[in-house]
């Protein structure tokens, strides 16, 4: 999304929920920062609910997209079976961009996972770990391809 002067997007930092507050969010980013954050406008009428563990790309101080962390149960020639932090149950192929193939997914990973794919393992926040810049490339075009 290009800033309201006409100049390049704002960029997107990376970061895991530590916990839900009233109206914001706690996030630890990639080098440990603690930040407590609003949800953006544009994110809130999506009607998207993160919840702790998450990885969540923020833009201008605010939480502007999610990808649910996610617990592989087994892999498969059809895709990686994945138990998603709402409960929910997918199959997803792994993005062999954000995701190199060594070492192979094992059951019981922590993984970061979109609707469509696999995207990274996936850290605690009380671990933070910088985003390979292959994941924050990926998040970065996922924000910018909203219309805010």
């Amino acid at each position: 999304m290009p800033s309201d002067d006409g100049s390049a997007p704002a960029p997107v930092t990376l970061a895991v929920m530590r916990q839900q507050q009233i109206y914001a969010l706690a996030v630890v980013t990639g080098t440990g920062a603690e930040w407590s954050l609003l949800l953006s406008p544009a994110f809130r009428a999506r009607g998207q609910h993160p919840r702790p563990g998450d990885l969540v790309a923020v833009q201008h101080g605010e939480v502007v997209a999610y990808w649910p962390r996610a617990l592989v149960l087994r892999t498969t020639p059809a895709g990686v079976h994945l138990r998603l932090s709402s409960g929910a149950q997918i199959v997803a192929p792994v993005n062999p961009a954000t995701l190199p193939p060594d070492p192979p997914l094992q059951t019981g990973d922590a993984v970061f996972a979109g609707p469509d794919a696999v995207l990274a393992r996936a850290w605690a926040w009380y671990e933070p770990q910088p985003p390979t810049p292959a994941l924050l490339a990926y998040a970065t075009a996922y924000v910018t391809s909203f219309e805010f």
